[in-house]
C-alpha cells in the first residue's frame, strides 16, 4: 500500500511510511562499499524499532474542552525537522507535569489568522486588540489544553517543526509566562536525515532532493540562528549533546523550565505517548541512539558542497 503524503507546511509534503525494505542487504553491501554497509546497518536498526514499537492508543475517556483552565506557563520547542524534536518531545511528555502533544500541524492557520493584518482589522470592530490575540490563542489551543487537562499535567509543550517562523506572532499572543526551547543539530546530519527519509521539504520540482534539503536547512538555520540571537530568554539544546549526555542536558532543561527533575525522564520509550502525524520508527526505540557525523556517507563533493553552504549556519551553533 502507498501511503498519502502529509501536509507539513504550504508546498511541502512527505509520505508516512515511504520507506522500502532492501530485498538483499548483505549482497547490495559487498557491492557498493562500506558506504552502503553503514546505511544498511542504521536501515536494519530502524526496521527493529518499526517492529518493536507499540501500538495505536485509543482515547476513552471524556472532557469538556469548554470547561478547562488553560495553563499560563505553556512551553514551545523551536527546531527544525530531523533536528530531534520528536525525542524531546517524548522526554518532555515523561515527566509528570508535562503534557507534549503529536505535531498538530492545523495550529499554523490561527498563527497565519493572527498575521493578517486584514482579518484582525475585521476582528478589531468588535474587539481590542489584546482580545484578538487571546481569542485566537484560545482557540487555536483549545483541544490540546482538554488532553492536557485529561493526563492529568499542569502544562504542555508544543514541538511541531516548522513553528518558529510564527515565534513572534506566538510569543505575542501566548501567556506572558511561555517558555521557549530551542534544540539544534548539525545542520549537515539533517540534511543527511532528509534525503536518507526520501522526504522534500521544498516546492521547486526541479530541485535535486539534496539541493532541497540543503534549502530547507539553510533557510531554517538562519530564522533559528536569528530568533535566538535576537531572544536570549530562549534555552538552547543541541541534539549531540542530548544523546551524548542526557542526564546532564536534561537536568539543565528542567532547571531552566523550573521544574523538578527525575530519572524517568531518561527512559522515555518506557511511558505512554500519543501517535500522530510523526516519525513512527522513533515509537520503538529503546535507547538515546546517537546519529552523529552521518552526513561524511555522502559522496565526497556533496560533503564539500555541505561544508560550503551550510559553513555560516554551522558555525553559528558551534558546528564545525
Amino acid at each position: 500500500m502507498v501511503a498519502e503524503p502529509i501536509e507539513t507546511e504550504r508546498g511541502a509534503s512527505f509520505a508516512s511510511n515511504n520507506r522500502k525494505f532492501p530485498s538483499s542487504v548483505s549482497k547490495q553491501a559487498t557491492r557498493d562499499g562500506p558506504y552502503t554497509m553503514q546505511k544498511a546497518k542504521r536501515y536494519l536498526r530502524r526496521v527493529r524499532a518499526f517492529i518493536g514499537a507499540p501500538r495505536i492508543q485509543k482515547q476513552t475517556a471524556v472532557v469538556m474542552a469548554s470547561e478547562v483552565e488553560y495553563c499560563d506557563d505553556p512551553i514551545f520547542v523551536l527546531g527544525a525537522h530531523r533536528s530531534g524534536t520528536t525525542l524531546l518531545r517524548r522526554i518532555l511528555n515523561s515527566h509528570s507535569r508535562i503534557y507534549s502533544p503529536p505535531e498538530s500541524f492545523y495550529l499554523r492557520h490561527y498563527y497565519e489568522l493572527l498575521e493578517d493584518m486584514a482579518s484582525v482589522g475585521s476582528l478589531g470592530s468588535v474587539l481590542d486588540t489584546e482580545s484578538i490575540e487571546t481569542e485566537i490563542y484560545n482557540s487555536a489551543f483549545k483541544y490540546i489544553e482538554a488532553q492536557r487537562a485529561l493526563k492529568g499535567k499542569a502544562r504542555f509543550a508544543e514541538k511541531t517543526p516548522s513553528y518558529f517562523k510564527y515565534f513572534n506572532t506566538i510569543k505575542s499572543a501566548a501567556p506572558q509566562r511561555t517558555q521557549f526551547v530551542m534544540i539544534v543539530r548539525d545542520p549537515k546530519d539533517i540534511v543527511y536525515s532528509i534525503v536518507e527519509r526520501g522526504w522534500r521539504l521544498h516546492s521547486n520540482d526541479e530541485l535535486s532532493n539534496f539541493e532541497a534539503a540543503v534549502h530547507y536547512v539553510h533557510t531554517s538555520f538562519d530564522k533559528l540562528s536569528s530568533i535566538y540571537l535576537s531572544d536570549k530568554s530562549i534555552h538552547l539544546i543541541r541534539y549531540e549533546d542530548l544523546v551524548g549526555d542526557p542526564e546532564a542536558t536534561t537536568k539543565a532543561l528542567f532547571s531552566f523550565l523550573n521544574e523538578k527533575w527525575s530519572p524517568e525522564v531518561l527512559t522515555p520509550w518506557e511511558h505512554e505517548h500519543d501517535f500522530g502525524n510523526e516519525d513512527p520508527l522513533a515509537r520503538g526505540l529503546k535507547s538515546f541512539s546517537p546519529s552523529v557525523g552521518n552526513w561524511k556517507l555522502f559522496p565526497k563533493h556533496e560533503q564539500e558542497r555541505l561544508a560550503s553552504q551550510l559553513k555560516t549556519n554551522s558555525e553559528d551553533f558551534g558546528y564545525t
